[in-house]
This record gives C-alpha cells, structure tokens and sequence, in this order.
C-alpha cells in the first residue's frame, strides 16, 4: 500500500509546474531562445477550415466541403472520414444531417467560413449526435 502511495506522489510531483511558477516568477523552461517557433503562428493554419476568400466563386456549399481534407462528397452525399452523414451546424443551430436541407437554409453568398470537426474533442460538446463528424457553417455578420 505504502508503495502504491509513493507511485502516486512522485507522479503528482513530475506533473506539478516547474519551480517558481507557483509564486509567480519565471521559471527556466519557459525561455525560449528566439529561433523557437511562436504558438499563435501555428494556430493561424486550419486545414479544417475554409473561408470564402479562398473559394470566392463557390457556386454552393460543396464547393466549400469538398477543399477540406477528409470529406468526402457524392453528389447530396456527404461523409467525413467514410462515416455516416455528419450533423451542420449553421451559426449555432443544429440544422439536421442532410446537405440539400442546409444549403436551404443558408445563401453561398452569406457564408464567411466553413469548418469540419473530426477530432473526439471537438465533439464532446455534440455527444452522441456529433458521432459521424460536425459541419459548422459561419455566415457573415453585419454586412
């Protein structure tokens, strides 16, 4: 018992921040030397994200779907990774999971950008109906 007690201090221990981040002062794992890459300028590229100015002439939302990698689209059939039909999302409401529905509902002249979740992450906040993929579409405000 007293071994297994021990297991779980010292790996409590080696997750805790380094010393003297607690009390506020830098600690010396966070310099960096100035080569090393910033963190915002890799969170810049998307590759699950299109927005209307890289398909300016998009004739529906197809056009859109079918630049992101690992979305696969057939016609009114619409598939993410070979799964089932993906849930859309348009400006936050659930619009169903059938591609001819959400292009009713939104104008390709009103989209800003389009955006595929694929990752298990990304859908936690759709549970059980995010399980086949979410396609998130943001239309263009005050315009």
């Amino acid at each position: 018992m007293k071994i297994f007690l021990w297991a779980i201090v010292l790996a409590l221990t080696a997750c805790s921040s380094p010393r003297g981040a607690q009390n506020g002062t830098p600690s010396a794992r966070s310099d960096r030397d100035s080569t090393s890459t910033d963190i915002s300028e890799k969170a810049e590229y998307n590759p699950d994200k299109v927005s209307s100015r890289e398909v300016p002439q998009a004739l529906n939302l197809r056009d859109y779907l079918a630049r992101v990698p690992g979305v696969m689209v057939d016609g009114y059939n619409v598939s993410i990774r070979g799964g089932g039909p993906p849930l859309f999302v348009i400006d936050g409401v659930q619009a169903g999971r059938s591609l001819a529905q959400a292009e009713s509902l939104v104008s390709v002249h009103d989209i800003d950008y389009v955006e595929v979740l694929k990752s298990p992450t990304d859908l936690a906040m759709y549970g059980r109906l995010g399980g086949n993929g979410v396609i998130r579409i943001f239309t263009k405000k005050g315009e």
